[in-house]
């Protein structure tokens, strides 16, 4: 599985125009397998195929790279998830400053398993709306390879 994911991984990253930091293939695989792994006991994604993994998730998620230059920035990824996109950009920009925002415990306690290894990474569980409109400046919107950089709180993009 890994084989398949870092070679459809590092197939789309000369096209995707963004450059990433050594080892941070391999990493970005080890958290796809680890996703498609716990996908069998938690519903996390329905992609679930090697391939698409890096194609649909992981490149997906890069994109956002190739909008904003994040190192040594804060961003908060509301409503994570599984990790997208906040994990794959936190991999690959290790500068970056992370924090992940979900409702569900669960999930984010398999997120924190992965992720703790990973320095200026916070995990936030919350459903306050108030809350987040306080904390956001930006809100970036990821559909189909495309990023949309949005002014102003959450509920105001």
């Amino acid at each position: 599985m890994m084989d398949t994911m870092l070679s459809a991984l590092r197939a789309g990253l000369p096209g995707l125009g963004v450059t990433i930091p050594e080892g941070a293939d391999e990493t970005l695989c080890k958290f796809g397998c680890e996703l498609v792994e716990q996908n069998k006991v938690m519903n996390l994604t329905a992609i679930t195929e090697p391939e698409a993994v890096a194609k649909l998730h992981l490149l997906d998620c890069l994109t956002v790279l190739k909008c904003e230059n994040l190192a040594g920035k804060k961003l908060i990824d509301v409503g994570c998830g599984a990790g997208f996109p906040g994990v794959p950009i936190k991999i690959a920009c290790p500068e970056l400053k992370l924090t992940l925002l979900d409702s569900l415990g669960k999930r984010m306690a398999w997120l924190e398993s992965f992720l703790v290894n990973y320095k200026k990474c916070v995990l936030v569980i919350s459903h306050d709306r108030y809350f987040l409109d306080r904390v956001t400046t930006k809100t970036l919107a990821i559909e189909n390879h495309r990023a949309t950089l949005y002014q102003g709180g959450y509920t105001k993009s």
